[in-house]
């Protein structure tokens, strides 16, 4: 283990020493280097260790892809000329274009990233084939939820990329505004500065999402952009030149009362950096405590849409539980929906559980198992592996249907430790 992974690792257990188990582990982007299979074995290793460090189930690891997580040789010349299409077309065709490119059968925007969403399937946060967003609850307290929302902003990455060239499109963003309850957390590996839809991408998250967690960037920052509190989260291998320390993020979302019959969001962020002077991480900010941001939250029965008006070149934000008109954007406002991240006592989705199991067996036995527990016909096998664990698991609902699975898992994974004993 390299010097830097050890001071993390000492550091991680001293912040959960401090603050408690994590939740979850959150990586926007850069899992890989070149998007290799054997690049996302060892990085699943890793986070394996991690989330055991920081007391947080191996199931519950959220991931975004990032341009490093683009497999190159997969990128074919239609694929070439897609990406080039999406940096050049009038921003008005910017979401039609990516949802045409999307819907192409030679898969131009998706084939690149095939290695990544296997890695990624473990966690059921693979880049689904019709290129919507993945969601997944999160409960809070007094009947609010983070809606944990995955962006990719990769879609037209190559080598070919610079600032401002990315492309996210509304179709991403539209976030819904019929979710009681839902404060709107976003992932993506890419900043909207990174993007060419960069007014389009923060006028459509004005005041509706919470906060939206970055990479990419290897300066770590926490702003307050237009109500949305965007955290940068820095790398903790970032490259080795002046003014680049590793460095990572311990986030805590709570709610509580505001005192007047209302609640309010409380985020903390504890930024933790790496300097060679110090030997160890520690923090980044002033002081050893949190950066703190509080939001007024909407009474759950007027949870809708703010608006943001202009008095005397003041941007002044409308309330959050303001009755505001409905208004129908382009682009759908559905996200793909994934298991729960856990239930209200803390404890991991089941199914979300048995996946990240079911995953770990090696491919023969995954197929055999699905197969024994009806969950796969023979004609599925000659799906391409994604879709055909996707298509087996959303038969997983039929009653009794994933506890079946669940024990057909546990029998391969007891047979394999004593074939290998």
């Amino acid at each position: 283990m390299s010097a830097v992974r050890t001071h993390l690792m000492q550091d991680l257990a001293a912040m959960r020493h401090e603050l408690g188990n994590a939740t979850a582990v959150v990586v926007t982007g850069d899992i890989a280097y070149s998007g290799a299979p054997e690049e996302y074995d060892v990085a699943r290793e890793w986070l394996d260790l991690v989330s055991a460090e920081v007391g947080s189930p191996d199931s519950l690891v959220l991931t975004v892809p990032g341009n490093h997580d683009i497999h190159w040789p997969s990128i074919r010349p239609s694929a070439k000329i897609a990406r080039e299409t999406l940096r050049t077309c009038p921003m008005e065709q910017l979401t039609p274009m990516i949802d045409e490119l999307i819907d192409d059968p030679d898969r131009p925007l998706l084939a690149p990233l095939d290695n990544y969403n296997e890695f990624a399937l473990g966690y059921r946060c693979e880049v689904q084939e019709d290129g919507l967003p993945w969601e997944a609850p999160l409960p809070l307290s007094d009947g609010y939820h983070l809606a944990v929302r995955g962006l990719t902003t990769v879609f037209n990455s190559d080598r070919n990329d610079g600032r401002g060239t990315l492309v996210v499109g509304r179709t991403q963003t539209s976030l819904p505004i019929d979710d009681p309850g839902a404060v709107h957390l976003l992932l993506a590996h890419h900043g909207p500065e990174d993007c060419r839809d960069t007014t389009e991408i923060r006028d459509r998250i004005r005041h509706r999402a919470w906060a939206l967690l970055c990479g990419h960037r290897h300066d770590q920052r926490v702003q307050n952009i237009n109500g949305c509190l965007e955290i940068t989260a820095g790398a903790v291998h970032p490259e080795e030149q002046p003014g680049y320390y590793p460095t990572y993020n311990w986030i805590r979302f709570d709610v509580a009362s505001d005192g007047a019959g209302g609640h309010q969001l409380i985020v903390d962020v504890w930024q933790r950096v790496l300097r060679p002077e110090w030997n160890r991480f520690g923090a980044s900010g002033e002081g050893p405590g949190p950066q703190r941001e509080v939001f007024p939250l909407p009474t759950l029965s007027a949870v809708t849409a703010p608006v943001t008006t202009r008095l005397d070149g003041a941007l002044v934000r409308a309330p959050r539980n303001e009755p505001q008109p409905t208004v129908t954007a382009a682009g759908s406002a559905e996200a793909a929906p994934r298991p729960p991240l856990t239930d209200e006592e803390g404890r991991v989705d089941e199914q979300r559980r048995i996946a990240r199991d079911l995953l770990d067996l090696p491919v023969p036995d995954q197929e055999r198992v699905l197969l024994l527990c009806g969950l796969l016909q023979p004609t599925d096998i000659d799906k391409d592996h994604v879709t055909m664990i996707l298509t087996a698991l959303g038969r997983a609902d039929a009653p009794g249907a994933l506890a079946r699975l669940a024990a057909a898992v546990a029998d391969a994974r007891d047979r394999g430790r004593g074939r290998s004993a």
